[in-house]
Protein backbone atom coordinates (compact mmCIF):
# COMPACT_ATOMS: atom_id res chain seq x y z
CA UNK A 1 0.00 0.00 0.00
CA UNK A 2 2.97 2.68 0.60
CA UNK A 3 3.89 2.36 -3.46
CA UNK A 4 -0.31 3.59 -3.92
CA UNK A 5 0.82 6.87 -1.83
CA UNK A 6 4.49 6.98 -2.94
CA UNK A 7 3.42 6.43 -7.11
CA UNK A 8 0.49 8.76 -6.85
CA UNK A 9 2.62 11.13 -4.55
CA UNK A 10 0.63 11.29 -1.63
CA UNK A 11 1.82 13.07 0.83
CA UNK A 12 1.21 11.47 4.60
CA UNK A 13 0.89 14.24 7.15
CA UNK A 14 0.76 12.09 10.41
CA UNK A 15 -0.34 8.17 10.97
CA UNK A 16 -2.08 7.27 13.85
CA UNK A 17 -2.86 3.74 15.19
CA UNK A 18 -5.02 1.30 17.34
CA UNK A 19 -2.73 0.52 20.34
CA UNK A 20 -3.58 -3.30 19.81
CA UNK A 21 0.23 -4.59 18.25
CA UNK A 22 -0.98 -6.36 14.95
CA UNK A 23 -2.47 -2.52 14.02
CA UNK A 24 1.01 -1.13 15.54
CA UNK A 25 3.13 -3.26 13.22
CA UNK A 26 0.70 -2.19 10.17
CA UNK A 27 1.08 0.90 10.33
CA UNK A 28 5.07 0.50 11.12
CA UNK A 29 4.98 -1.75 8.27
CA UNK A 30 3.45 0.93 5.88
CA UNK A 31 6.46 2.81 6.72
CA UNK A 32 4.53 6.54 6.08
CA UNK A 33 6.43 8.53 8.85
CA UNK A 34 6.08 8.22 12.62
CA UNK A 35 3.51 6.27 14.22
CA UNK A 36 1.47 8.21 16.96
CA UNK A 37 -0.81 5.29 19.04
CA UNK A 38 -4.49 6.28 19.28
CA UNK A 39 -6.38 4.70 22.31
CA UNK A 40 -10.08 5.76 20.62
CA UNK A 41 -8.70 3.33 17.87
CA UNK A 42 -8.35 0.10 19.65
CA UNK A 43 -10.90 -2.27 18.77
CA UNK A 44 -14.79 -1.82 19.63
CA UNK A 45 -15.40 -6.01 19.01
CA UNK A 46 -17.31 -6.02 22.45
CA UNK A 47 -17.86 -2.92 23.37
CA UNK A 48 -20.92 -1.36 24.55
CA UNK A 49 -23.04 0.86 22.48
CA UNK A 50 -22.43 4.09 24.53
CA UNK A 51 -17.95 3.30 23.74
CA UNK A 52 -18.69 2.16 20.26
CA UNK A 53 -20.30 5.76 19.86
CA UNK A 54 -17.78 7.80 21.94
CA UNK A 55 -14.86 6.32 19.68
CA UNK A 56 -16.81 6.91 16.81
CA UNK A 57 -17.44 10.41 17.71
CA UNK A 58 -14.03 11.06 18.33
CA UNK A 59 -12.62 9.38 15.30
CA UNK A 60 -14.89 11.63 13.45
CA UNK A 61 -13.31 14.40 15.26
CA UNK A 62 -9.77 13.19 14.07
CA UNK A 63 -10.86 13.64 11.11
CA UNK A 64 -12.55 16.72 11.13
CA UNK A 65 -9.69 18.37 12.97
CA UNK A 66 -7.62 17.47 9.87
CA UNK A 67 -9.84 18.78 7.07
CA UNK A 68 -7.83 22.14 5.16
CA UNK A 69 -4.14 20.59 6.32
CA UNK A 70 -1.92 19.64 3.92
CA UNK A 71 -1.10 15.87 3.15
CA UNK A 72 -3.10 12.91 4.48
CA UNK A 73 -3.80 11.37 7.58
CA UNK A 74 -3.75 7.85 7.85
CA UNK A 75 -5.70 5.89 10.44
CA UNK A 76 -5.16 2.43 10.98
CA UNK A 77 -7.33 0.46 12.89
CA UNK A 78 -10.06 -2.48 13.18
CA UNK A 79 -12.44 -3.81 10.95
CA UNK A 80 -15.02 -3.45 13.29
CA UNK A 81 -14.91 0.07 14.43
CA UNK A 82 -14.26 0.94 10.43
CA UNK A 83 -17.84 -0.61 9.88
CA UNK A 84 -18.86 1.46 12.46
CA UNK A 85 -17.39 4.52 10.47
CA UNK A 86 -18.05 4.23 6.82
CA UNK A 87 -20.49 0.94 6.73
CA UNK A 88 -18.24 -0.85 4.80
CA UNK A 89 -15.76 -4.14 6.20
CA UNK A 90 -12.76 -3.54 4.43
CA UNK A 91 -10.31 -7.01 3.77
CA UNK A 92 -7.64 -7.55 6.11
CA UNK A 93 -4.73 -5.22 4.84
CA UNK A 94 -7.41 -3.03 3.05
CA UNK A 95 -8.27 0.99 3.13
CA UNK A 96 -11.12 2.82 3.26
CA UNK A 97 -10.73 6.71 2.07
CA UNK A 98 -12.62 9.23 3.22
CA UNK A 99 -12.92 13.08 3.55
CA UNK A 100 -15.25 15.27 5.38
CA UNK A 101 -17.48 17.19 3.64
CA UNK A 102 -18.46 21.07 4.14
CA UNK A 103 -21.30 20.14 6.44
CA UNK A 104 -18.02 17.97 8.54
CA UNK A 105 -19.75 14.88 7.77
CA UNK A 106 -17.51 11.82 7.18
CA UNK A 107 -17.91 10.54 3.19
CA UNK A 108 -16.39 7.45 1.57
CA UNK A 109 -14.82 8.38 -1.51
CA UNK A 110 -12.46 5.35 -2.13
CA UNK A 111 -10.88 1.91 -1.21
CA UNK A 112 -7.64 0.71 -1.44
CA UNK A 113 -7.59 -3.41 -1.71
CA UNK A 114 -5.16 -5.40 0.50
CA UNK A 115 -1.68 -5.97 -1.13
CA UNK A 116 -1.55 -9.40 -2.52
CA UNK A 117 1.39 -11.48 -1.38
CA UNK A 118 4.37 -12.86 -3.93
CA UNK A 119 3.52 -16.83 -4.96
CA UNK A 120 6.47 -17.57 -3.80
CA UNK A 121 5.75 -16.12 -0.05
CA UNK A 122 1.96 -17.69 -0.28
CA UNK A 123 3.35 -21.08 -1.08
CA UNK A 124 5.72 -20.74 1.77
CA UNK A 125 2.27 -20.05 4.03
CA UNK A 126 0.69 -22.89 2.42
CA UNK A 127 3.73 -25.62 2.97
CA UNK A 128 4.59 -24.19 6.64
CA UNK A 129 0.44 -24.85 7.55
CA UNK A 130 0.63 -28.22 5.78
CA UNK A 131 0.24 -31.02 8.35
CA UNK A 132 2.22 -33.50 5.93
CA UNK A 133 4.99 -31.39 6.66
CA UNK A 134 4.93 -31.84 10.06
CA UNK A 135 4.86 -35.62 10.38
Amino acid sequence: MQSEFISQRIPIAAVRSSRWCRAVDTARLLDLGTVRLTPVLDPVFNASEQLEDRKKRATEKIIRDHRGKSGVLALVGHQANIIDLTDIAPASGAAVVVRVDAQGHTKVIGELEAPIPDRYTLNITMHAADPLMNS
